[in-house]
């Protein structure tokens, strides 16, 4: 389950997700937290957190690559995901609004359980 840190510096419950997950992947996008891949939850589900007042979870688009262990980052409509223990050289990039998946080039170097951003300077993203 995910939790919400309270004002008096307690948890509590915030929300279920489908299924249980860990090694999973985080990004923040305008008011949805997406959540890619973690073991035990099949490795290839991407959950949005959609309703504030229902604290809902729904399943978005499927990654199709083993994230257990990716990383994700967003941009403006996108989120790149990078690696994972089931491709560790792979990259897709996601767009936010219709789920439709472009696989990259693959990185030189394979990782797994690391961490990514997004920076772009002079024309060139930088992962």
């Amino acid at each position: 389950s995910c939790l919400t840190l309270q004002p008096d510096n307690t948890w509590t419950k915030h929300s279920n997700l489908t299924r249980h997950r860990y090694s999973h992947s985080s990004a923040v996008y305008k008011s949805d937290l997406i959540l890619i891949g973690g073991g035990e939850a099949n490795t290839t589900e991407v959950f949005r957190h959609k309703d504030n007042n229902n604290n809902l979870w729904e399943l978005t688009w499927d990654v199709a690559e083993g994230t257990d262990g990716c990383a994700v980052t967003t941009g403006p409509g996108t989120a790149v995901v990078t690696g994972g223990h089931g491709c560790p050289k792979c990259a897709y990039q996601f767009n936010l609004q219709t789920g439709e998946k472009t696989k990259l080039q693959n990185m030189n170097e394979g990782r797994t359980s690391h961490g990514c951003a997004l920076y772009q300077f002079d024309g060139t993203t930088t992962f």
